[in-house]
């Protein structure tokens, strides 16, 4: 338990990490030529709080991460103890390289942490879409019956009633030559009755 130190309340913590009087905020100092350098580090867990410059452009635009979950996902170098993190003379040239270093790896991470956010995001709203265009069949083919149902139950309807009408058409056209034969048999038995 090299790493490890015991203050006063007895509570246990590494010697990169202060906590502040807020129990949902560390700050962790990260190695560079300039060890007053803080950077802050939310433990919000649907987004990333990075500190830096705030950005002058109403162009660019803010994207919350959410941070993964387990400590498997994390590497820690075992070779970045208490030593590398108090504060060493050194000439000026060491500290420009060691600055340049430290720069280059923290935007290597950022981006290909940011990458493989972006490629869960796509994969998410492929599936997204995916799932979104079923729904809106299953949505329009229901609202299509919704809305044809009585269509077609009113044009079964109709058709009935048109063949009954044709056949009580029929009906009253047999009637009607059957009644012109009665008078004309009506009118021959008066004109014999003469």
């Amino acid at each position: 338990m090299d790493q490890w130190t015991e203050d006063n309340s007895s509570e246990l913590r590494m010697p990169e990490e202060i906590r502040s009087e807020a129990d949902d905020e560390v700050r962790i100092v990260l190695p560079s030529s300039n060890y007053k350098e803080l950077q802050t580090a939310s433990r919000i867990p649907h987004g990333i709080v990075i500190s830096g410059e705030a950005s002058e452009s109403d162009e660019e635009i803010d994207t919350h991460q959410t941070l993964p979950q387990s400590g498997s996902d994390f590497s820690i170098n075992d070779s970045w103890d208490r030593s590398s993190a108090e504060p060493v003379e050194k000439d000026a040239s060491r500290e420009g390289s060691a600055a340049l270093y430290n720069t280059i790896v923290s935007y290597q991470m950022y981006f290909s942490f940011i990458s493989g956010c972006l490629k869960d995001c796509l994969y998410n709203f492929r599936l997204l879409h995916k799932k979104l265009r079923e729904k809106n069949q299953t949505l329009r083919r229901n609202i299509v019956e919704l809305v044809t149902q009585p269509y077609e139950s009113a044009s079964k309807e109709i058709h009935n009633i048109s063949q009954q009408l044709i056949k009580s058409q029929l009906l009253v056209q047999e009637l009607r030559n059957t009644i012109r034969r009665l008078t004309n048999d009506l009118f021959d038995m008066e004109d014999k009755m003469e």
